[in-house]
Formats: C-alpha cells, structure tokens, sequence
C-alpha cells in the first residue's frame, strides 16, 4: 500500500517547514523511505519551492500502524495541526486514539477498501 501526506489547502513556508520535520522524523525515528514532493519554484525564486507533500510507498498492516502511531504523536505537538486518513469512501480522523483502536482501525480500512493508497490529509486548526 502507498501513503501520502499533504496538507488540506493552500500550504505556506511554515507548513513546508513542518512537513519536512515530519519526514525527517518518519524517517529518522521510524524507518520509513520518503519522498519529499516539492512545488516547482516559480522562476525568480531561489530555492526548489515549497515541500507540498510526503510520499512513502510499500506499506504493511504493521506498517501502516507505525504511520499512524507516528502522526499521532507528531500531531500531539503540533496542536495547530489536525490529521485525517482517508482510505476509498472511509475516512479517519487520528486524534486521542489509543494503540489498539489504531490497529482495529487500520484493519478496517483495509478490510473495507482494497484501495492500493491511503491519502493522509493535514488540517490547520483555527
């Protein structure tokens, strides 16, 4: 199964420098093999544009459960920032969930929705 993580809207430079962060813990503390998706620079500026999106492809059950357990955990310190999973016509929002839940949660969706792809949408809090 493949994963992306992208912001629900238009992203700013603090949201690209969060989505980086949450990469760099996905990766650095869970293992996980990201790709950074980036916004072509618009021509006069200088850097490769704004990180829009976070792609992690070869998903298991287990690993799926790591994902969601990560962003939970990344989404506890970032009370600005809400989380959403949406698999097929199934949508689950990953707040105050405990391990357990994640995993009867997980298998649900997978139960439910052959999708190959599970779309992770961040939303900003006002």
């Amino acid at each position: 199964m493949e994963s992306r993580i992208s912001f629900d809207g238009d992203i700013n430079d603090e949201d690209s420098y969060q989505l980086i962060k949450l990469a760099s813990v996905l990766e650095d503390e869970y293992s996980f093999s990201v790709n950074l998706e980036k916004r072509q620079a618009n021509q006069g500026e200088r850097d490769g544009g704004l990180v829009i999106g976070i792609a992690i492809a070869s998903l298991g059950l287990t690993a799926i459960q790591a994902l969601l357990a990560a962003l939970q955990y990344w989404d506890s310190r970032q009370p600005k920032y809400s989380i959403s999973v949406v698999s097929g016509n199934k949508t689950l929002l990953v707040e105050n969930l405990t391990k357990q839940q994640i995993e009867n949660e997980v298998s649900k969706l997978q139960a439910e929705s052959p999708e190959p792809r599970i779309e992770i949408k961040i939303f900003k809090d006002s």
